[in-house]
């Protein structure tokens, strides 16, 4: 929720950009966008804080300090929450799987604590302890399901290097790689049996025998026979 708003003309020579903008997004050359602005201009205002600083619009800021725009419309705001609003004014972007974990990243950051002691940024509405993660989906726009799915593989990311490479690219799907972390770890991870008796599970990744598990186990796992 914006706290105060004006709108103006603003040369983009004296804008700069959030830095976090430069981490959350892969900025690419967008022919179309620099052919539109070129003919109509820029049709949607930047949004700004009172500094200058963009906290949406950089792609199109970079087009007209390309085309040497002496002036470009803006929306001037201030937020309670600037990282949370630059997520929040991104939401209908085109984004990679690790541009939406990244934002995920930031929203738990900023508002994990904020819902402990049951107060969020007016912005996002109502978060809880327990409801974290869904509301983070949902303001990424993704379901919690494939929230969940990115995170788990970017935060194994050393575990499947070759695999999020190709995500990332766009080879792959975010299902297709997940999959590939699955079966990763579940080949990783050692045998276990599951004693009868006591109902533990051990490591079994040498020969097990009776003899060996009622001499390791002796007073636990009594064996008869």
């Amino acid at each position: 929720m914006a706290m105060k708003r004006t709108l103006g003309w603003i040369d983009p020579k004296d804008l700069k950009l959030h830095p976090l903008n430069s981490w959350l997004y892969e900025e690419r050359e967008d022919p179309d966008l620099l052919d539109s602005i070129r003919r109509f201009g820029v049709l949607e205002p930047l949004v700004v804080n009172w500094d200058g600083v963009i906290l949406s619009g950089h792609r199109r800021w970079k087009a007209a300090l390309k085309l040497g725009f002496k002036s470009v419309p803006c929306v001037v705001e201030e937020f309670e929450n600037e990282k949370v609003a630059i997520v929040g004014l991104n939401r209908q972007r085109i984004k990679t799987p690790r541009g939406i974990y990244r934002e995920a990243q930031v929203l738990r950051r900023e508002l994990e604590p904020k819902a402990k002691v049951g107060r969020q940024p007016k912005n996002l509405g109502k978060f809880t302890k327990i409801n974290v993660r869904d509301q983070a989906a949902e303001k990424v726009d993704v379901s919690s399901k494939t929230f969940y799915m990115i995170e788990k593989i970017y935060e194994n990311e050393d575990k499947i290097p070759e695999v999020v490479k190709k995500l990332d690219k766009g080879e792959i799907t975010i299902h297709r790689a997940y999959r590939a972390l699955k079966q990763r770890t579940a080949s990783a991870s050692p045998k276990l049996w599951k004693c009868p008796v006591c109902q533990n599970e051990y490591d079994v990744e040498e020969p097990v025998t009776l003899k060996s598990l009622s001499l390791l186990y002796d007073g636990f796992c009594r064996l008869e026979g």
